[in-house]
Parts: C-alpha cells; sequence; structure tokens
C-alpha cells in the first residue's frame, strides 16, 4: 500500500511492499547487497520511499535489520525528506554509505565504520571435519532456533519465524543440548548470502565461532551463495573471525546512524 505526501518539488511515496525493478537504482554490488536484495526481491518486510510509485528514481529502502539503503541518483533535499519519513517510525536505522563523509545525507546522530569481508580464499578456509570432544554441528530448525541467543533477531529480520526458515538458515555447535555457538545466513541475495555468527559468552575465546561459521559456508557453497560477512571495525572479535575464515578482500564502509530521538 502506498502513502503519497506532498512535497514542494515531488511527491514522497511511502510503500511497504518493495520491487524488484528498484535494483536497478543501486549500484552492481553494493555493500550489504544480500540485506538490499532479500528486501527487494520481497523475501524480507521493509520500507521504501520513492519519489514515485511506478518508474521511481529515488529510492530509500529501509529493512527490519538497521540497514537502509539510498539510492546513488537520489538529491539531498528527497533523501532529507525520506530519513524524516522513515523516523517516524520510531526505530533507530543506519544508511550504509561508501564514506565517512555524508554527501547528500543530512547529519547523522553518529557514524560507525565497518568492515565487509568477501572472495573467500577456499584453501585457507578451516576444516570442518574435527570438531571438539564431545561436539556436534547441527542445522538450525524451528525447534532449535527457539533457544539460539539470536532467536529473536532472526524473527525481527524476517517477520517470522517459518519466514526466516523458509528464506534462511543456520547451524549450531552443541554439547549435549548446551548451545556453546550459532552461525547464519540470514540474507540471501542474487547467488549471495549475509552471514554472521555469535558465541555464548562463557565459551568465547575457543575459535568456536570459526568451526560453526566454516559449517556455514559449506552450506552456502552447496547453495551456490558466495558468502559476506560485515562487522563494526571496533568488533576486533569478529574481524578476527573473518580473517581466519579466509576472507580475501576487505572493504571499509560505514553507517550513518539516525535516531527518533534526535528528530
Amino acid at each position: 500500500m502506498a502513502r503519497r505526501e506532498g512535497g514542494n518539488h515531488r511527491d514522497v511515496v511511502v510503500l511497504r511492499t518493495a520491487q524488484e525493478g528498484w535494483r536497478e537504482l543501486y549500484p552492481a554490488d553494493p555493500f550489504n547487497a544480500p540485506v538490499l536484495e532479500a528486501a527487494l526481491f520481497g523475501r524480507y518486510p521493509c520500507v521504501a520511499v520513492v519519489d514515485r510509485t511506478t518508474d521511481a528514481t529515488q529510492c530509500v529502502v529501509k529493512t527490519n535489520y538497521i540497514f537502509t539503503f539510498v539510492s546513488p541518483g537520489a538529491d539531498a533535499q528527497f533523501v532529507k525528506e525520506a530519513i524524516a519519513k522513515l523516523l517516524e517510525s520510531g526505530d533507530d536505522f543506519g544508511v550504509v554509505w561508501p564514506s565517512e563523509a555524508p554527501g547528500v545525507l543530512p547529519k547523522a546522530d553518529a557514524v560507525v565504520a565497518r568492515f565487509e569481508f568477501r572472495d573467500l580464499d577456499a584453501g585457507a578456509r578451516p576444516s570442518v571435519d574435527v570438531v571438539p570432544s564431545g561436539t556436534r554441528l547441527e542445522r538450525i530448525d524451528a525447534q532449535l532456533l527457539e533457544r539460539c541467543m539470536w532467536r529473536d533477531e532472526m524473527v525481527r529480520f524476517a517477520g517470522s519465524t517459518t519466514a526466516f526458515l523458509r528464506q534462511g538458515f543456520g547451524v549450531v555447535l552443541l554439547r549435549g543440548e548446551e548451545i556453546l555457538s550459532e552461525a547464519y545466513a540470514a540474507f540471501l541475495g542474487n547467488r549471495i548470502a549475509e552471514i554472521g555468527a555469535v558465541t555464548a559468552e562463557p565459551h568465547r575465546g575457543k575459535g568456536y565461532a570459526t568451526m560453526t561459521t566454516a559449517a556455514l559456508i559449506e552450506e552456502c557453497q552447496a547453495r551456490d551463495l558466495a558468502p559476506r560477512w560485515t562487522c563494526n571495525e571496533a568488533n576486533a572479535a569478529s574481524v578476527a573471525v573473518a580473517r581466519h575464515l579466509g576472507f580475501a578482500a576487505e572493504r571499509k564502509y560505514w553507517i550513518h546512524v539516525y535516531s527518533p530521538q534526535s528528530a
């Protein structure tokens, strides 16, 4: 459903259903591309602001994750109006941006540096043939998901448990019934997947995230999906896991964060 609001220079149209054709408004390979494509291909919920309902030339897409995407052709006035409309939801969000400088973006409440890791070196990836004694790797199903540390995040991204299990997948490392580490392919794009992992606090520093994610990567490759890993530059542990997994390329980018409390 669209809501059209008058503006001095154009209409601002708020939509809760994405259109795959909007993908053409974005670069061929933007940062966090699987997140953007999961929204534009209708796999996960999003809210979009465009300059017209059909044949849009400017677009801002806000996913159920923090990530929000501004099409490169958008001008500063349109972006300002779009961000103001999105802030009405009451949620913080961050615009994925290639530079620390804002360009057409309005001044943000915070700017966070991030890394994107891609292009796996297969020879450098850790083996998952052997896991620690007494542990095992399992695919995440509905019952396991209910006990997972990132269960709420996965449901929020996808809109429901069923939607996540239909569109995404994950792997856990268990000892008995205790979940030691979790790895997810939460966002699936066009032959690419955004992956991430979390380890229970008492078990960190033992390499469990690397083991679990290596198993997840095998599943990605079996599905012909190229995995990508992104994290904040300040998250040294996550950066270390990505490098240990054998990603050959790193790109730095930024998130410009906006909060309704500052609007």
